[in-house]
């Protein structure tokens, strides 16, 4: 959890206890308590009972309590004003007690606890993120946005992370380091593209973004017959479907070497400089172009571990030891969580498809998942007093 999101969270818990005991104060006086002001009590009761939920462990005893708090304020026709002080007291004690175990969650250290811990808290963090994606965002998605627009594009991108970060959903083990750290490198990249889509960075972004693929499809096509004559690696029947790709209009390839030559320019040779990707840019002069000091640290962090086990060739990372492989895929869980969830507040800033603070509040509490299982395992191994 970054730590800007750490003083907005405890800010919300200060303004929220605060609230409570401005309320304790006017309705310690059970008289005082008209009907009138059961909604006020409510509102806090339900908003509190929100940020509790997310941290407490579901074992503290007072968990279930309050859970049927919120569940008789949910229709306030049956609350009687005499409760409504007590309820106020018990919601504000357990929002302290969830304030505190926030605080330890959030400023653990990880080398006090079993890297195997490490890996399995950050894993149930990022399916938490999964889970709150389809229920809140993807749904939304569908139909959304159509043609060649930023819009498009940025849904297009962010899809294509959201389906990333389902694999390392279901890639739930250590032994699967090497599939995860090939996950965390792809949802890296397209985190680049989103951002570089987000803040138009990038000259005829848009334009290049969607041109690209033709431009592949074309030099794809080109290089598979050619194999196809070095290797006899397919027969004609197979390789029919390309021959007719280029030749359809037949001045295709002539077409694509104007679109590149308009987007892309020209090599140093004169000839048209068909891109690598569809910025035209390698992935670390993609990192300078966004002039951001964290994906910067992202990019030291974690690519080269990843191309490590990514690229073929003799590789010594994590190395043989099973607690560097735990800790291997607890750093591809928790970067790519953060990538997820800054690339979902991207693409929602551009479609409006939450309310801007709705969807940091709902933020806010889907990673306190993490914070709260690490104090529930530190609690386990003794290390908190």
């Amino acid at each position: 959890m970054k730590e800007d999101a750490i003083k907005q969270v405890k800010k919300d818990f200060d303004i929220l206890i605060n609230n409570g005991l401005g309320l304790l104060g006017a309705f310690r006086d059970e008289q005082n308590i008209k009907p009138e002001h059961i909604s006020l009590i409510s509102n806090w009761i339900s908003e509190a009972i929100d940020y509790i939920k997310p941290v407490m462990p579901m074992n503290y005893p007072k968990f279930y309590e309050i859970c049927n708090i919120k569940t008789t304020y949910d229709s306030v026709v049956h609350v009687l004003p005499g409760d409504s002080s007590e309820h106020i007291s018990q919601v504000l004690d357990c929002l302290k007690t969830a304030y505190k175990y926030f605080e330890i969650g959030s400023n653990y250290d990880v080398t006090k606890l079993p890297p195997e811990t490490t890996a399995r808290v950050f894993y149930e963090q990022i399916k938490a993120t999964r889970d709150f994606a389809q229920q809140n965002i993807i749904g939304q998605l569908i139909g959304r946005e159509d043609g060649r627009t930023k819009k498009a594009a940025m849904l297009h991108t962010y899809g294509r992370i959201y389906l990333w970060v389902q694999s390392m959903v279901a890639l739930d083990s250590a032994k699967h380091f090497p599939a995860l750290a090939g996950c965390l490198r792809a949802i890296f990249e397209l985190y680049l593209d989103i951002n570089l889509l987000a803040n138009e960075i990038i000259k005829d972004g848009v334009e290049k973004f969607f041109s690209f693929p033709d431009v592949m499809k074309v030099k794809t096509a080109k290089n598979s017959l050619k194999l196809k004559k070095e290797f006899n690696c397919f027969s004609d029947k197979e390789s029919l479907p390309m021959e007719q790709f280029l030749q359809n209009p037949p001045d295709k390839e002539t077409q694509v070497q104007k679109l590149v030559l308009g987007l892309w320019g020209k090599t140093r040779k004169g000839k048209p400089n068909k891109p690598p990707h569809w910025t035209g840019k390698t992935v670390v002069d993609r990192v300078r172009d966004l002039k951001n000091d964290d994906i910067g640290c992202l990019y030291e962090r974690t690519y080269y571990r990843c191309n490590w086990n990514v690229h073929s060739g003799y590789s010594d990372f994590p190395g043989a030891q099973k607690d560097d492989a735990h800790l291997c895929v607890a750093d591809a869980y928790s970067n790519a969580n953060e990538m997820f969830l800054d690339a979902t507040e991207l693409l929602n800033n551009e479609l409006s498809i939450i309310d801007k603070e709705g969807l940091r509040t709902k933020i806010e509490k889907v990673q306190m998942v993490a914070p709260r299982l690490f104090w529930e395992e530190s609690v386990k191994a003794d290390l908190q007093d």
